[in-house]
């Protein structure tokens, strides 16, 4: 009787032993999952779809989060790097600045095919509407090839939020896009208080040669006003088609405003290929001779795209114009 009862005692260790052993392997498998889950940049449910609506009310849906993203937009690729999904990026379009990206990665062309693009192996386009309107056969080679695409216009100020929800929700980093908006709300917060309580100037945004300027809803124009100067521009004005962050000024009109003008901002760079005006041409230059901007010497250049819905270069574009209003 005494053998069977400790020979039965021993099964029974031996069983919870194994019981043991099992559950400490379940419980470390768990803890790898969780760690997983919550340090991967593309933590995703296993088997969750991806779906978006993009610019053209197009559905966009993958697999999963995108691992080789070819972007043809400068401003996206940026917003792709404050993201922190900068090594999700397989190709950028060569205007991109090296300034905001890394250095190696591949360029391609002006105006890339469906083919080069393809040549870097994406699971995901990213590209502008501008772009688009030009592009639909590229767009068409790259569906046949089952190669997704989203086509994001340059976002408001307003709707920039649903923009970076869609954007992170493409490259499964949700979080982050949270976080990055958090950080926007801050940035925008230190802005206004380094402005609070000084004089608000009348900038004009010069951006080329045709005398067009900020869209008095556009970003570059909430740059403008949140670094602390009011904005001299026209809300009625026709705006540009091929770039609605822009509107027609003309230069009778700023001949007639420019007793109020404290600051220009010349735009010395931009997309649409606009001949541009530098500071030394609008210092000599008779029509902006009335211009205090030009009597006191605040004239400033400024690239485009430091005016363009850009996460990446926001505070130093706040910054930079809070300087130029200061008069410094």
């Amino acid at each position: 009787m005494d053998k069977v009862v400790h020979r039965g005692g021993e099964k029974v260790k031996n069983l919870l032993k194994i019981r043991g052993t099992a559950l400490k392997m379940a419980l470390i498998a768990l803890t790898v999952s969780l760690i997983y889950l919550f340090l991967s940049p593309l933590s995703v449910a296993a088997g969750q779809k991806i779906s978006v609506q993009d610019s053209l009310n197009r559905t966009v849906t993958l697999a999963h989060p995108a691992v080789r993203v070819v972007c043809l937009s400068e401003s996206h690729a940026e917003n792709i790097v404050a993201l922190r999904a900068v090594s999700q990026l397989a190709g950028i379009a060569f205007t991109t600045d090296r300034d905001w990206v890394r250095k190696d990665l591949p360029r391609l062309s002006k105006n890339p095919s469906a083919a080069q693009m393809l040549e870097l192996k994406p699971d995901l386009v990213v590209a502008d509407d501008l772009w688009a309107r030009t592009n639909q056969d590229v767009i068409r080679d790259l569906d046949r090839s089952r190669t997704p695409c989203a086509i994001f216009a340059v976002p408001s100020w307003t709707g920039f939020a649903a923009y970076l929800d869609a954007l992170g929700a493409l490259l499964g980093r949700d979080r982050e896009s949270d976080a990055a908006l958090s950080q926007l709300e801050k940035t925008i917060g230190r802005a206004k208080e380094r402005a609070s309580g000084k004089k608000q100037p009348n900038v004009f945004v010069l951006a080329g040669a045709d005398f067009a300027t900020c869209d008095p809803f556009s970003w570059g124009a909430r740059i403008i006003t949140t670094a602390g100067a009011r904005l001299v521009t026209d809300a009625k004005a026709e705006r540009l088609g091929e770039t609605p962050w822009l509107v027609l000024f003309g230069p009778k009109k700023f001949a007639a405003d420019a007793a109020r003008v404290d600051v220009i901002i010349t735009v010395i760079s931009n997309t649409r290929g606009a001949a541009v005006l530098h500071k030394s041409d609008i210092m000599k230059d008779s029509r902006f001779k009335d211009a205090p901007a030009v009597k006191n010497g605040r004239v400033f250049e400024m690239k485009e795209a430091d005016l363009m819905p850009s996460l990446t270069r926001l505070d130093s574009s706040l910054k930079s114009c809070a300087e130029m209003f200061a008069g410094k």
